[in-house]
């Protein structure tokens, strides 16, 4: 089956600070419960 005229899923990068670390995990998780594929480093 073809994926011809399907939407991509969103794609967000999170930039954050070394002390946030732990912030960003749960944004990075509840996003990609939602659908939302997430980039962070």
């Amino acid at each position: 089956m073809s994926d011809v005229g399907s939407t991509p899923a969103p794609t967000l990068f999170i930039s954050y600070a070394s002390q946030d670390r732990q912030a960003a995990r749960l944004l990075r998780d509840a996003l990609s419960a939602r659908g939302i594929e997430v980039w962070y480093n």
